[in-house]
């Protein structure tokens, strides 16, 4: 079965987006990473879901992501504090809504029955048992109850710097307003690398 790797997204306002690019770049001057985010090869965003799809289910994703987006109203998202998640991957965490978390689970019950394997950058991660048992009933390691929306700002190649790394991590309060959900083309280290789709608010 030929499959492809999604991830239903936001995507910042300018501003933001050039933030995280730049703290990204600030990052990869201290530390061997896996990636940078550059708006061009990878793009910076929020998860909303991401996991494995048959090929021939496209269609009805898009379609299925269209719907939701038709019903859905823009609203503001907040950015807050940095975190370290899976020892390695540095995170722009957002404050979650009511509205954040309602999107977020009107994609999951509408993608989910669509979705196939998971990927394959999933193993060894360390994930905990609920983590797991997410991915089992979701391929995505953060749904529903688990979701921590964020923005992943880079992921370092060795975990014996995490500590130095908490160390460069501060407080930074941004927020923007959302009126779109996009498409993208999920890559390794859950990067996005290429934007497929968007699908504007439409609801007044």
């Amino acid at each position: 079965m030929s499959s492809e790797m999604l991830n239903a997204v936001i995507l910042p306002d300018e501003t933001v987006n050039k933030e995280a690019i730049k703290l990204s770049q600030k990052f990869i001057k201290k530390f061997d990473t896996y990636f940078v985010l550059d708006g061009n090869r990878f793009y910076p965003h929020i998860t909303l879901y991401q996991t494995g799809f048959p090929h021939k289910n496209y269609g009805i994703v898009v379609e299925a992501i269209r719907q939701i987006a038709s019903e859905a109203k823009s609203f503001e998202v907040a950015m807050n504090g940095f975190s370290l998640s899976a020892t390695t991957f540095i995170s722009w965490n957002c404050v979650i809504t009511k509205e954040l978390r309602t999107l977020h689970e009107k994609i999951i019950v509408a993608l989910n029955p669509l979705r196939g394997p998971p990927p394959s950058f999933y193993k060894g991660l360390g994930f905990t048992e609920l983590q797991i048992k997410s991915i089992e009933n979701y391929g995505y390691p953060a749904a529903i109850n688990l979701y921590s929306p964020h923005i992943t700002i880079t992921r370092i190649k060795d975990e014996n710097q995490a500590e130095s790394v908490k160390r460069e991590l501060r407080q930074h309060k941004m927020s923007f307003e959302i009126d779109a959900i996009y498409l993208g083309r999920l890559g390794d280290h859950g990067t996005v690398t290429e934007i497929l789709e968007e699908f504007p608010f439409k609801a007044l």
